[in-house]
């Protein structure tokens, strides 16, 4: 995940225009956001099973 964060953020940044090192700190706190989210919601499912 950190690889494929970096890429993606070094990618990112350069179509934003942006420095590389906020735009990957973004990115992996996206992925950090979307895997709670996810874990939440399966979390409800096998609950309610």
């Amino acid at each position: 995940m950190a690889v494929l964060a970096g890429l993606g953020g070094v990618w990112a940044s350069f179509w934003l225009d942006s420095a590389p090192a906020p735009t990957i700190v973004l990115v992996l706190t996206g992925l950090f956001v979307a895997s709670f989210l996810w874990r939440q919601l399966a979390g409800r499912r096998v609950a309610r099973a």
